[in-house]
């Protein structure tokens, strides 16, 4: 029998739902009576989880968290920040984000660039990052936060279209596979586990990709420094050494820097969580801390 030469039955997506040729813009969805998306005082655009209202989120043209982008930066480095919702700062107020206190720490007068949205996965970063330069130029600096391995385009037969998931081990809020689904309260978030054999193939997958977009920086002259708020994947990357510019975080070193900063252990509200679990504020300086750290043991920066 003569197989069918195509990859798929029928491709109602556009292959730009993977490889953007525009800023992804996937994320930012409006309430039905507000214009799309003008607005740069906004609550969050969408999300499973209420938010308070408490922090103004500012976007930039390009609909990111950002100083707006541009292509001239007289004679500044030109320094971009990538990540997902804890680079975003959900839930916090923009200038206790670790992508805002480490920019703050390189240089008052720097400009404040990031691509960082809420979902990221590394695939987002990649793609974002290649669309960032063909607007506005390569960055001098690529700092990036990455998220846990879980996030990869998944085919959907129904749609006939790519989509984007986040799976965690355990599966999130709530998982089919752990609970009965009949008592699972009405509205309640139910998520995929991220499976041990999925986690190995994205290993492999993220492992040989981001050693090729790195190879892709060096060629357009942008120095690349990255780490990961996951802890536990961290232990792979340290294993497996798969990249000259990574930086490893881990609980021990948060652990050493939280109590050097509350000797007394006098916590405020939002030291260590923000909304949904994010990072809170002596998280996020910790991050920026060792970001910093590795920067000044690199002789980066100096010259500005």
């Amino acid at each position: 029998m003569k197989k069918n030469p195509y990859l798929f039955k029928e491709f109602r997506g556009g292959i730009d739902d993977v490889f953007y040729n525009t800023f992804d813009r996937t994320w930012a969805k409006v309430a039905p009576d507000q214009p799309e998306p003008s607005r740069v005082l906004t609550k969050l655009p969408i999300e499973a989880a209420d938010d308070d209202g408490t922090v103004v989120y500012n976007y930039n043209n390009d609909f990111f968290r950002s100083d707006n982008f541009t292509s001239s930066h007289e004679g500044k480095k030109h320094i971009l920040f990538a990540g997902c919702s804890q680079t975003e700062g959900v839930g916090a107020p923009l200038e206790s984000v670790w992508s805002h206190v480490l920019t703050n720490k390189l240089g008052s007068d720097l400009g404040f660039y990031s691509i960082a949205k809420s979902g990221f996965g590394w695939q987002k970063i990649i793609t974002s990052f290649m669309v960032y330069v063909d607007k506005y130029g390569a960055p001098d600096y690529l700092f990036a936060l990455l998220p846990n391995l879980g996030r990869f385009f998944v085919w959907e037969d129904h749609s006939g279209s790519f989509s984007y998931v986040q799976r965690y081990p355990n599966g999130g809020e709530v998982s089919t596979e752990q609970e009965d689904p009949s008592k699972i309260a009405p509205g309640t978030f139910i998520e995929k586990p991220f499976s041990n054999e999925e986690h190995k193939r994205s290993f492999v997958d993220f492992s040989i990709s981001w050693k090729l977009f790195e190879k892709y920086c060096e060629a357009i002259g942008t120095k690349v420094l990255w780490a990961s708020w996951d802890y536990t994947e961290n232990k792979n990357y340290e294993l497996a050494q798969i990249s000259k510019n990574y930086i490893s975080l881990g609980e021990d070193k948060q652990f050493e820097y939280v109590c050097s900063q509350r000797p007394y252990g006098q916590m405020q509200k939002f030291d260590l969580f923000r909304r949904d679990g994010h990072a809170g504020v002596l998280i996020n300086e910790y991050w920026a801390t060792e970001f910093e750290k590795e920067i000044i043991s690199r002789g980066w920066l100096l010259e500005h």
